[in-house]
């Protein structure tokens, strides 16, 4: 980014080896066994001053420790970056301190027990004390690094504008950019870092743009009053086992590939366009711009508002745990997909989906689903379990839900032609479903006996429906396709309403309603067998029926037949008989229709007894 390239644009000014150290706490002793090396002995807890601390390209610093758990102060007083850009070595850990900034070279080498580089000063009664508090001055300058850097335990940068682009490897240890007024270091005894963050940056610049192999990596900063100017560019590779950002806008560039064990982004505003992958969960606290794919092993939550901002199709899945969305879920256009995959977990959304912005298609796969309101255009859903639908779905086109539990609560599917799949389930409270036209189905349906199921389609197929309340449908035409035994059935087709094979008994402990308008009630094969105490109500161009009784029964106006037999008998009135039926429908949706409307007529009219349901013709 130009805000970093002005630090390679200051006078450089590079003196072999450190120059002028002297020792304010503890004991240094300075050796040279060759021209091009320098040996800086040190006592721990030293602090050690230099007028200025620079290495030239092919030069070596090595400063040694009593122990690999020794720890000592380096510490730039001079008023120029300090220029690393050959060789630094110790067994120790090392702070390195420049206000003025610190530059690693793109050839340099550096190989510690343990480092870190800040441009916040700290003061020497604080380190002697082991109380590690950093604290951001006048000066405000750069860490940046080009070069490798290698460590047996942490590497950490502090400053307000951190630029990775070099090679960090801490396999055993982790890698941590800070940013804040006040940065307090707390070494723990398993070796790990943990840190205080205070204060409210204005600004701030973190990039990570290299390859860092951690077994932590994280990025912290503490919350900034114009978030604007303070942005977190991640885009580089990282490999290791946590990052953790925090505060500010965390911006994951679209080259960025970081891979990770946990990945927590605690920071108000994430710009996700790359790819994370886990081992174990991801977590972002504050609001996410979709724009890149995840993948973990465990949960996937995000805390904040979520905005699909991706060009390309955009996968966020994990092996065991669950896809969590804590608030809102919208798109900034409605071309965005979004693929869900929680395989032995749950999706949970406690917000809204596309309220906002509606997605053009989400597609999620997982045991369990549970959604609220949503506005998705295509929405295909696989779930082995249990959903959980306790609001609105609309402005949607096509939505396929394949479950083997659908539980709902009071819930209204409204959508804007598409078709409506679902595998089946069961409801709880109400269903309202709308589709404007678009075709609907389910195979299975089960309730507690208080539930109602209000269906507004174009051609519908129902599958097994029980203990349901009442059912009111209207629809282009029904195909049932399993048995039903409901409270009260009321089915109002335009064309028919009729089962293609099995014979499934359509029973009700109150009114069957039925009307066929421009087509059949059942065919002369698979007749509807309607089994009710209750009353009869039917109405349709031909109907095929099997009822209990007469008693109950009745046609709609218009549409009574000119004689009705039962119980095996059929009758044919010939001279109220109407031939015109209308051949589009009855040829497409009764085959059996025409042949028998169509023979020839007894010479008198009279009951012809047979072993077959209830059958008639309309006027």
């Amino acid at each position: 980014m130009e805000r970093i390239v002005i630090w390679f644009l200051l006078p450089v000014f590079l003196v072999a080896a450190p120059h002028e150290p002297q020792a304010v706490h503890g004991t240094a002793k300075v050796s040279h066994p060759d021209q091009n090396t320098t040996v800086i002995t040190v006592s721990d807890k030293a602090i050690v001053q230099y007028r200025h601390f620079s290495i030239l390209e092919g030069e070596k610093v090595q400063i040694k420790h009593p122990s690999t758990s020794s720890i000592s102060l380096h510490r730039d007083v001079g008023q120029f970056p300090s220029q690393i850009m050959g060789e630094l070595s110790s067994n120790g850990k090392i702070f390195l301190v420049n206000p003025n900034g610190i530059v690693f070279g793109p050839h340099s080498k550096v190989n510690v027990g343990s480092l870190i580089a800040s441009t916040l000063d700290i003061a020497n009664s604080d380190f002697i004390s082991g109380k590690y508090r950093f604290t951001l001055g006048e000066k405000k300058g750069a860490i940046v690094h080009l070069g490798e850097i290698t460590s047996k335990g942490n590497v950490t940068f502090i400053s307000t504008v951190i630029r990775n682009q070099g090679v960090i490897q801490a396999p055993q240890g982790q890698f941590d950019m800070v940013a804040g007024e006040i940065v307090t270091v707390d070494f723990h005894g398993d070796g790990k870092l943990s840190f205080a963050v205070e204060g409210k940056l204005k600004s701030y610049i973190l990039e990570q743009l290299g390859k860092v192999t951690a077994n932590q990596a994280m990025v912290r900063v503490a919350a900034a009053d114009v978030i604007i100017k303070s942005v977190v560019n991640t885009d580089g590779f990282v490999e290791g086992s946590q990052i953790v950002k925090e505060g500010g806008v965390v911006r994951i560039a679209s080259s960025a590939e970081i891979h990770a064990g946990k990945i927590s982004v605690q920071a108000p505003l994430t710009l996700m366009d790359g790819t994370l992958v886990a081992k174990n969960g991801v977590d972002f606290e504050g609001a996410v711009h979709l724009g890149g794919s995840i993948s973990a092993g465990d949960d996937i939550i995000f805390g904040g508002p979520v905005l699909c901002t991706n060009k390309d199709d955009v996968f966020v899945s994990t092996l065991n745990g669950d896809i969590r969305f804590l608030s809102t879920l919208n798109s900034d256009a409605p071309t965005r997909n979004l693929f869900l995959t929680a395989r032995e977990g749950g999706i949970h959304f406690d917000g809204p989906i596309g309220q906002v912005g509606p997605l053009n298609s989400l597609s999620m796969i997982s045991k369990s689903l549970v959604i609220h309101d949503m506005h998705a255009a295509h929405t295909y859903a696989l779930i082995s379990s249990d959903i959980l639908f306790s609001g609105y779905l609309y402005r949607a086109s096509d939505q396929q839900w394949i479950s083997s539990c659908f539980l709902t609560d009071n819930a209204n599917f409204i959508t804007e032609g598409g078709p409506l799949h679902f595998q089946g389930g069961v409801i709880k409270g109400s269903i309202d479903v709308d589709t404007k036209g678009g075709a609907f189905s389910f195979f299975a349906l089960e309730g507690t006996g208080a539930e109602n199921l209000r269906l507004r389609t174009g051609k519908a197929v129902l599958g097994e429906i029980k203990g349901v309340n009442e059912i009111y449908a209207e629809a282009e035409q029904l195909n049932l396709r399993g048995e039903i035994d409901v409270g009260h059935l009321h089915l109002d087709a335009k064309i028919s309403i009729f089962q293609e094979q099995a014979h499934h008994p359509i029973k009700s402990t109150g009114n069957i309603w039925l009307l066929a308008r421009r087509g059949n009630l059942g065919t002369k094969n698979v007749p509807l067998d309607l089994q009710t105490e209750g009353n009869i109500v039917l109405g349709g161009k031909a109907i095929f029926v099997e009822v209990p009784h007469e008693d109950h029964l009745s046609y709609l106006p218009g549409c009574r037949p000119p004689k009705i037999f039962l119980n095996g008998f059929e009758t044919f009135d010939w001279d109220g008989l109407d031939t015109s039926t209308d051949d589009e429908y009855t040829t497409s949706l009764s085959p059996d229709l025409k042949s028998e409307t169509s023979e020839t007529p007894p010479q008198d009219s009279h009951v012809h007894r047979r072993s077959s349901p209830l059958y008639y013709t309309p006027k």
